[in-house]
């Protein structure tokens, strides 16, 4: 009979502990009180629940990429005149009417939070699918020098991704420096199958991304890393939605592939999407910060187009709202129309009031 009291008082005092970090780190109210009622109600299995899927782990996930972000400015070659292509914002009042949808964009980011600077002078290229992106992916790999960067949230055991493996690979045995990034849940059968092992032996630099890693203090198993980066020298960058598998292929789908994009990027903004993937490695791997860029990793920035490009970061673990932020100052300051192309279409409340 002592054994029940001593079960239950054990469960009401960690209820009691989850219960306060809900009150501390849960924003919206009904959030929290779904949650104050899953830990009272079902012992232990809401309180397993909570620390898989509740527990706010981003909060020091942030920290740690605020961290890397330090360290990689200290130590990062970015090239002499960069500051020559960061745009300074005028007044509104200065400004025809035309421009001024942009001005309420970029006044809608902060640009104290970093990789939020405007930086102009670039060129950039949309891309449709898998048919235009690889091969202006294969072309890019093809031409690096020194090095080449990939993240990816799904990279399939299958003919798109054997042939991007072993690129990679041959160019790593060629002397260029080239890591690889992936998503474990996205990869999951390039993961299990040891996939990339062959590439590693050429020496590519693999890691993976897990949000679920008892071993580090990571129990959150429901936030993934969805980003699509590639960038060659620091010279060429590619973003999007496009990921490394047959299905973006027509040839290998009936004519019918997913339908997404990718962006090709030259310019001063490519150091930027340089510095993104590089928190995330560093995230990843502990690299030495110090031995993420050598002086030919960012070249000195010439003008490559009249884009103007500003890389906000988005995700749970960026600064402020960023992302969140750009997409409200776009919505609110339309006149005629607002066109929206997105696989997953759940907006907050701020965005569902604009």
């Amino acid at each position: 009979m002592g054994q029940i009291p001593l079960f239950g008082l054990g469960y009401v005092l960690l209820a009691l502990g989850l219960s306060l970090d809900v009150l501390l780190h849960k924003d919206r109210p009904v959030s929290a009180v779904l949650w104050l009622g899953i830990l009272w109600i079902v012992p232990y299995a809401g309180a397993l629940a909570y620390l898989a899927f509740g527990m706010d782990r981003v909060r020091r996930g942030a920290r740690e990429r605020q961290m890397a972000r330090t360290l990689l400015s200290r130590t990062a070659h970015l090239g002499p005149g960069l500051a020559r292509h960061v745009l300074e914002v005028p007044s509104e009042s200065r400004l025809a009417a035309p421009d001024r949808l942009g001005w309420h964009i970029l006044r809608g980011t902060d640009p104290a939070v970093p990789g939020h600077r405007v930086l102009v002078g670039n060129e950039a290229r949309l891309l449709v699918d898998g048919d235009e992106f690889y091969p202006a992916l294969r072309e890019a790999i093809e031409g690096a020098h020194h090095t080449i960067h990939l993240q990816t949230f799904i990279f399939a055991v299958d003919r798109t991704g054997q042939e991007f493996r072993d690129l990679l690979a041959r160019r790593a045995a060629e002397g260029v420096t080239v890591r690889l990034l992936y998503d474990r849940f996205g990869s999951a059968t390039a993961h299990v199958t040891r996939f990339f092992e062959p590439a590693r032996r050429c020496g590519v630099r693999v890691h993976s991304i897990s949000q679920a890693n008892p071993l580090k203090g990571r129990f959150q198993i429901n936030l993934r890393n969805h980003r699509k980066v590639a960038v060659m020298d620091g010279h060429v960058a590619f973003v999007g939605g496009i990921n490394i598998a047959d299905g973006n292929v027509a040839a290998f789908t009936d004519g019918q592939p997913i339908r997404d994009y990718h962006v090709r990027i030259e310019g001063p903004a490519v150091a930027d999407i340089q510095l993104g993937f590089l928190e995330d490695w560093y995230f990843a791997s502990r690299e030495p910060p110090e031995e993420l860029f050598g002086p030919d990793s960012v070249p000195e920035f010439h003008r490559a187009g009249e884009a103007l490009i500003q890389v906000v970061p988005g995700g749970p673990e960026s600064a402020g709202r960023g992302l969140a932020d750009a997409f409200f100052a776009a919505i609110v300051a339309a006149e005629e129309s607002i066109d929206l192309t997105t696989p997953y279409f759940v907006p907050d409340q701020p965005i569902i009031r604009a």
